[in-house]
């Protein structure tokens, strides 16, 4: 009876053994698979199946169906929209008409449904955002607003976070209607995903840490041998940018508005940079300080070196010679990518700022209808070696800079 007491003994010691032995193997382990959950698990927007939106049958019999304000769209994604009626098609003119059919070939990749966003006169009523709980990429598949349109027609998706446009995806007419970008962004900063024109948003993948298609290895664990950046991974670009200031041209007696500076026409301004600034004609400068708003009303934290204005000495500019002459400001980029102008535009509803290539295509326009003066930044997608004017129709405009944001390009 003892020796058959010994050996059950003996039986609950090793069992016990056994059992600690596996519980310390998973204390160890347990870690390294919350580490490779929170970088490998991606969220994925698309729109076939979003929740049902507004539906209205046109003037011409179609019904469509809308976000005509606030919508929630799951995973912490949130549409905004302020939208009203136009009595002429009986159709919202100011929301996101949602597609939930429509199939588009991104690649090897067949995306079903997009959400679209409006054309570029009412762009800026509408916009989402995200707030990506840490850094990451965020994978956005764009469709151009009218793909039948020439090679010259470049409609863009801009991502912005802290004011600061971080990604452009910049849809090509008949070149390039179907764009994928990722866009590296940082973790516990809004996103706010919005357009300069007509486009739809087929699907968006936001991926902790990397890209959607090749997660990122965690740094406490042994990474790959073959760590060679994916090709279609972004590299990082800088920057460029302008301020005005008086040391770009010659000190004057101060005027009867204070300006202490006349700043020549001809002379570039951006020397050494992605873009080249030139003012058409002779301005004046002055030392202003102003806080900015975005052209959807959010305000912008700028630069410090921003702290003055040029204004114009002589002659309004004028749409009729698309901003060619008079007291406008010429830009030139030496890549695509995306145009800030920071500038002062008066209340009206008739004058508008412009910014239109040599040819008079408008890459992004804005109306000032508060009722009172604005500092509004107005972005908009250029392109590579074109001359873009930069100007208020029938009136003078404070330019305060230019930034230059070049778009993603692929590494090699």
């Amino acid at each position: 009876m003892s020796r058959m007491k010994g050996y059950n003994d003996m039986k609950t010691r090793k069992f016990l053994s056994i059992f600690v032995a596996l519980s310390l193997i998973l204390a160890y382990m347990l870690p390294f698979a919350g580490a490779a959950e929170l970088f490998e698990n991606s969220v994925t927007w698309t729109f076939t199946d979003v929740q049902e939106g507004v539906k209205l049958t046109n003037s011409s019999g179609k019904e469509k169906e809308w976000y005509i304000n606030t919508t929630d769209l799951g995973n912490g994604l949130i549409a905004y929209a302020e939208s009203s009626i136009d009595a002429n098609k009986n159709e919202y003119n100011r929301g996101f008409e949602i597609d939930r059919t429509s199939k588009t070939s991104f690649g090897d990749e067949e995306i079903t449904g997009a959400l679209k966003f409006g054309g570029k006169s009412t762009s800026t009523a509408r916009y989402l955002t995200y707030t990506p709980a840490a850094d990451g990429i965020l994978t956005a598949y764009v469709k151009h607003g009218s793909p039948s349109k020439d090679n010259t027609d470049i409609r863009s998706l801009t991502v912005e976070q802290d004011g600061i446009v971080v990604g452009t995806v910049a849809t090509v007419g008949t070149d390039n209607p179907n764009l994928k970008e990722n866009i590296n962004v940082k973790g516990g900063i809004e996103i706010t995903i919005a357009c300069d024109n007509n486009v739809a948003l087929a699907k968006l993948v936001f991926t902790p840490g990397g890209s959607s298609e090749d997660p990122v290895t965690p740094s406490d664990t042994e990474a790959p041998s073959d760590t060679t950046e994916p090709s279609n991974t972004t590299v990082p670009m800088d920057i460029s940018a302008w301020y005005a200031k008086a040391s770009d041209g010659e000190p004057i007696e101060p005027d009867s508005k204070n300006n202490t500076a006349k700043i020549p026409a001809g002379k570039n301004l951006a020397e050494g940079t992605d873009i080249a600034v030139y003012a058409m004609e002779d301005l004046l400068y002055k030392d202003v300080e102003a806080s900015f708003i975005d052209t959807n009303g959010n305000a912008l934290t700028t630069s410090a070196e921003m702290a003055g204005r040029l204004t114009k000495s002589l002659t309004n500019p004028s749409r009729k010679d698309f901003g060619k002459s008079g007291a406008s400001m010429k830009v030139v980029p030496s890549k695509n990518g995306t145009l800030s102008a920071y500038a002062k535009v008066s209340a009206s509803v008739t004058k508008l700022l412009y910014i239109n290539d040599a040819d008079g295509n408008i890459a992004a326009d804005y109306t000032n209808d508060s009722g009172e003066s604005v500092y509004v930044r107005v972005d908009a997608a250029v392109e590579a070696g074109k001359e873009y004017y930069i100007y208020t129709d029938g009136a003078g405009t404070d330019f305060f800079g230019f930034e230059f944001t070049p778009s993603a390009v692929p590494s090699n």
